[in-house]
């Protein structure tokens, strides 16, 4: 079936050799990714919201001097683009989602644990992990640090395909994924964090966190997500599947809508 699905709907036709000079040399930088899960009820109240914009964001603004940047779930979202799923948790009495993201660029072991703490004391689950945060396509920043960000992100959770190796995950992901999907989506930004460290016991293994930035919440829909370069949109979306599955464990992926707020 799997190469049925090709020979219709070709994967990505870049490579390392033919790799646009738009996404040749695009650098990197070490970053700490917490990732944050609630309670679904505690989703949809204010003091979820507020705990983040005002408590975290002004703790995160004050102690440290290195960019920050960090999205919030938006439960009000409805998209097949997306792929939601609830944590198991037998020690919990509720069912938990993904509610955050943070990202610390270029954050110490230390402060990590210190956030963690806080976000712990809280209540939260959270996950944390040092990574590779790369950039390839970015957006001209032209609003206030700490105010919500405009448009949508579609943000991927994702481990590779345990019969390749972890070269061929990044070369792949790096020089044959991503100039397609700017291709097919109508991103604003692309950001692309491989797991490096993981820094919390009995954290889910992700290998990938790609935030996807649209600039219109519109943009999510399936009809103008898988369009942008004009063809249509089921093809593409057909071509992008043969695309991820080369080197992306499809059965653990799990993609959430969020709203960006960039501290500094």
């Amino acid at each position: 079936m799997f190469n049925i699905l090709e020979k219709f709907f070709p994967p990505s036709p870049y490579h390392k050799q033919n790799l646009p000079a738009l996404y040749q040399g695009v650098s990197s930088v070490h970053a700490c990714n917490f990732v944050v899960w609630a309670p679904i009820r505690a989703l949809k109240t204010e003091r979820f919201q507020k705990y983040f914009l005002t408590e975290i964001s002004l703790r995160l603004a004050q102690e440290s001097s290195q960019a920050i940047t960090f999205w919030l779930r938006d439960h009000s979202i409805k998209s097949v683009t997306l792929r939601d799923r609830v944590l198991a948790q037998s020690s919990r009495s509720e069912p938990e989602k993904i509610a955050a993201l943070i990202r610390i660029r270029e954050q110490s072991e230390v402060d990590a644990n210190n956030l963690l703490k806080d976000l712990q004391a809280k209540g939260y689950r959270v996950a944390a992990y040092k990574v590779k945060n790369s950039v390839p396509l970015d957006y001209k920043k032209s609003w206030e640090n700490g105010v919500q960000s405009p448009g949508l992100v579609s943000v991927s959770f994702f481990r590779k395909r345990k019969n390749i190796s972890e070269d061929f995950f990044q070369e792949y992901w790096f020089c044959s994924h991503t100039p397609f999907a700017i291709e097919i989506h109508p991103l604003w930004k692309y950001e692309r964090n491989v797991l490096q460290n993981v820094l919390t016991p009995d954290a889910p293994d992700f290998q990938g966190i790609v935030p996807l930035h649209v600039k219109h919440d519109s943009d999510l829909s399936f009809s103008r997500f898988f369009s942008h370069n004009g063809k249509s949109a089921l093809a593409n979306a057909l071509c992008i599947q043969a695309d991820v599955k080369r080197f992306i464990d499809l059965s653990t992926i799990e993609t959430v809508a969020m709203r960006e707020y960039v501290l500094r």
